[in-house]
């Protein structure tokens, strides 16, 4: 059930509240992506609760279905009247998030605020069948990336382990704030202590990382043992952070 189909389980979008979007997948990778996704799916709920509409410029959209991320909106302009009406009618969205990204809304003072949003997140409606908890990956997440993860081709027909390996910001996140907890999680040969000792049946295994060293050290260190493989086509860093680091190999 995408955004759209959601908004009209509840309230159809009223007159009283617009909301301009401008942002792209990059503005969202600038600030954090894992942690924006993670204000945007419910905050996406709130505005089919509230009855707002979502409207974006025909070149937004078409960035965002490029990318197979299932459409959230609610009205694609010409890019020209967009523009128009977001320099013209959009205004001040309150202290929400968005703000931080361009957002304009087209409402009455306080139709939506911080305030509305977190109350939200504490209702019946926001906790039901339809959206149940944000940490429940299997709603809200998937309503956005359904889209993206059904084109995906599996790396096996058969049974695999698939492992997440952080690098880039998780690593000045664990200087930054000294959090040794999560030092260990960069490493594969962690990962595949705890898989030998758990799975030792599994010897093939997809990593997904950004970081082109860990690819690299896997492929060669854990030759003939374990059988791993990678997305071909992912851009990836030596330590996994490009502001940091060099181009993508």
């Amino acid at each position: 059930m995408n955004e759209k189909h959601v908004a009209e389980k509840f309230n159809a979008p009223t007159t009283q509240c617009t909301i301009f979007w401008p942002v792209l997948i990059k503005d969202f990778v600038r600030v954090g992506f894992g942690a924006s996704i993670g204000m945007f799916c419910p905050l996406r709920a709130y505005f089919a609760r509230a009855g707002c509409k979502l409207v974006v410029s025909k070149s937004t959209a078409s960035h965002w279905k490029g990318i197979n991320f299932a459409p959230f909106w609610n009205e694609e302009l010409p890019d020209t009247t967009f523009h128009a009406r977001w320099t013209h009618q959009g205004g001040d969205c309150g202290e929400m998030w968005m703000r931080t990204h361009r957002v304009k809304c087209q409402m009455p003072r306080g139709f939506i605020s911080e305030h509305k949003w977190h109350a939200f997140q504490r209702t019946s409606h926001y906790n039901g069948q339809y959206f149940r908890f944000w940490y429940d990956w299997s709603n809200l997440y998937l309503q956005s990336f359904g889209p993206r993860i059904s084109a995906y081709r599996l790396p096996y027909n058969h049974s695999y382990a698939a492992f997440h390996v952080r690098k880039g910001d998780k690593l000045l996140e664990i200087k930054q704030h000294k959090r040794q907890t999560f030092a260990k999680i960069g490493k594969i040969e962690n990962y595949l202590t705890i898989l030998s000792q758990n799975m030792p049946h599994i010897t093939d295994i997809f990593i997904a990382t950004d970081d082109s060293d860990t690819v690299e050290h896997a492929a060669k260190a854990f030759r003939g043992r374990y059988n791993i493989t990678w997305s071909a086509d992912a851009a990836r860093f030596p330590g996994g952070h490009p502001d940091t680091h060099g181009r993508p190999n």
